[in-house]
């Protein structure tokens, strides 16, 4: 009965392993992505701003519009952070875990122990 106890808990294991591996690839694309939109709307506004393009332009709409469909079907397109940014945290009393403060938030409850922070 134990073998197959061990058995579960390797395939459990590759599962968590591969499932890392995809979260990593897909945020990697979101950033490349977040980097490259970011990219295009800036040459997209100097072309513009030199008249070179105008604003009006049916290819700078299309753009736009494919780029409002993707977020309305739940792309990001998330720039990368600067890897060398402090990452606010706070230490929970409760369990002693550190946590990630969001941005522009505040840690309201600890997602290891639920000890809820006061106001």
């Amino acid at each position: 009965m134990a073998r197959r106890g061990e058995q579960q808990f390797q395939v459990n294991l590759q599962f968590n392993d591969e499932l890392a591996k995809i979260k990593t690839k897909q945020m990697q694309l979101a950033e490349a992505l977040g980097a490259s939109v970011r990219l295009l709307d800036e040459l997209l506004e100097r072309l513009v701003d030199r008249r070179v393009l105008h604003a009006e332009d049916p290819l700078i709409g299309e753009f736009r519009r494919g780029l409002e469909l993707l977020k309305m079907q739940g792309m990001r397109f998330e720039v990368p952070e600067d890897p060398e940014t402090p990452v606010p945290q706070v230490r929970c009393p409760g369990c002693d875990a550190v946590i990630k403060v969001p941005p522009m938030g505040r840690v309201e409850r600890c997602d290891w122990c639920g000890h809820v922070f006061p106001d």
